[in-house]
């Protein structure tokens, strides 16, 4: 009878600490699109020791027009393109990057320790690419969408998180007033 106690109280602990685990996971992603949230986003890096004082870069995407997307074709499928978008953004970032819901459409990503200014024009590219030839398909409905992305190098210089960010958004409205569909990064000195 002892042994069967243990056994069940040993079994409710570690489903109690699964659980548990899996609650404290969730509470950490956005719920629609399955990446980080920004609390998640902001409570880690600022965790991070000295981070005003590390090298690395800052990019907001937004998707353009978006707003016309939830009009013409409905909220149900603007959560479609927004599920999809996180999907690329996924794909084309390191494990060590942290990609998170900002805000409506936006997404922001935190690159650690990269800011070779060519790679990460590359690399943003390829998003905004691989966004723009997405086709976006739910319940018969079928679109394309564009991005326009911005993106701060913080590099060798002392600064905020807030400041970069800050920043980037910036490069980010850039980009929309250029014409939208493009990447506009800061070049380091």
């Amino acid at each position: 009878i002892l042994l069967s106690s243990l056994a069940t109280h040993i079994s409710i602990s570690i489903e109690n600490n699964l659980l548990y685990n899996k609650i404290k996971e969730t509470a950490n992603l956005d719920g629609l699109t399955g990446i980080f949230n920004k609390r998640y986003f902001f409570d880690t890096l600022n965790a991070y020791k000295d981070l005003d004082l590390q090298n690395y870069t800052i990019a907001m995407i937004d998707i353009d027009r978006f707003k016309k997307v939830n009009d013409t074709y409905g909220h149900l499928f603007g959560d479609t393109v927004l599920k999809k978008v996180a999907q690329i953004i996924e794909r084309n970032i390191r494990p060590i990057d942290i990609a998170a819901r900002y805000g409506g459409e936006e997404i922001i990503i935190f690159f650690k320790n990269f800011t070779n200014a060519a790679a990460i024009e590359k690399r943003l590219e390829a998003i905004r690419c691989e966004i723009e030839q997405t086709r976006m398909i739910d319940d018969g409905n079928v679109t394309s969408v564009t991005a326009s992305l911005g993106a701060y190098i913080k590099y060798n210089e002392v600064l905020t998180l807030k400041e970069a960010i800050a920043r980037a958004d910036a490069n980010l409205y850039i980009s929309k007033g250029l014409g939208r569909n493009r990447v506009h990064i800061n070049t380091p000195d």
